[in-house]
């Protein structure tokens, strides 16, 4: 088999506001990011085994080697979680999401979900027949993969006659479409992530009716009971369950004129505090729960540690850097 990489080029269109301190930019999502692109990680995925993360990265490479670097490479990035050592993977794609088994990735590209299987992991190999686009209509981003590898969770626009965000769910090889919540009166419903046992989304919520702020919320696979676990009315995303009972979310809070910073919760909404300090972001839980990968990126210095990803233990409260470059 051989080692392939597919090269989609994936249009993203950028649009700076004036508001300080953090200026902004639509990812798919309506995040805050920086002005300027930096060849910097994001959006961090642990591979099951522990060993790997799947990361947004960009990088020039040297593909003939002349010694001159005459590629860059702007896609999905394998980063070995002890080492560094990172490869390439996907050209054109992003927010990489695992199968349980590690065998298979959920991304986007191009506003529409896809995955492909992944053949072997050092060194990086992805079968490229197996490729396949599982959304057509509408605008589609944040593919989470469900804990019994049945179902795929997203955010789309799809049917909706505002534009807005909600989500769905379809089956792991994009059969049975569902939009599983719908609130315009409410505002957008985006990013979800699964519970270690497939009864529970959270997800955060954007519109003048909670604030004006994105807040967090969890609610049932299906769609009922939605609860508001956050009330910080500031910058709150990327939620992620814990991967073993899922009693445990964390999620980026990014207060007024700060940076943001990593917060833990019980599923409740219960005992809120800072995990990790700021400047931290888009956080992902190891496999057994003891360490999470993130991004530590200032939004306006270039200083050492920018636009990298870090690891921080829970139990020994360290943190390393893990890339440099």
């Amino acid at each position: 088999m051989k080692r392939r990489s597919i090269a989609i080029i994936l249009l993203t269109c950028i649009f700076i506001s004036c508001e300080k301190p953090d200026e902004q930019y639509d990812e798919g999502f309506g995040g805050s990011f920086p002005s300027f692109l930096p060849t910097y990680y994001g959006n961090p995925a642990w591979h099951p085994d522990g060993n790997w993360i799947a990361a947004d990265h960009g990088d020039s490479l040297d593909t003939n080697g002349d010694g001159k670097m005459d590629d860059h490479f702007q896609g999905i990035w394998l980063i070995h979680s002890k080492t560094g050592t990172k490869q390439t993977l996907l050209k054109g794609f992003s927010y990489p999401s695992w199968s349980p088994d590690g065998k298979f990735l959920a991304m986007h590209g191009r506003g529409q979900i896809f995955t492909i299987k992944i053949a072997q992991l050092m060194p990086a190999l992805i079968d490229s027949t197996t490729l396949r686009q599982t959304t057509f209509d509408g605008a589609n981003f944040f593919p989470s993969w469900s804990p019994d590898g049945q179902w795929i969770a997203y955010d789309s626009n799809k049917n909706s006659p505002s534009g807005m965000y909600f989500l769905w769910k379809m089956k792991s090889d994009g059969s049975g479409k569902t939009r599983i919540s719908y609130e315009p009166t409410i505002g957008e419903i985006r990013q979800p992530n699964w519970s270690a046992n497939n009864n529970y989304i959270v997800h955060y919520r954007y519109g003048y009716a909670i604030g004006g702020h994105p807040e967090i919320f969890i609610m049932n696979a299906d769609g009922d009971s939605a609860q508001q676990l956050t009330f910080l009315n500031s910058w709150t995303v990327s939620p992620r369950f814990s991967p073993s009972n899922g009693g445990k979310i964390i999620f980026q809070h990014s207060p007024p004129g700060k940076y943001p910073s990593i917060l833990i919760t019980n599923s409740d909404g219960t005992g809120q505090q800072v995990l990790i300090k700021a400047p931290a972001l888009q956080p992902a839980w190891s496999p057994n729960g003891r360490r999470i990968v993130f991004l530590r990126h200032h939004l306006h210095d270039r200083i050492s540690g920018n636009g990298h990803l870090g690891i921080y233990d829970i139990i020994q409260s360290g943190m390393v850097q893990l890339t440099f470059d």
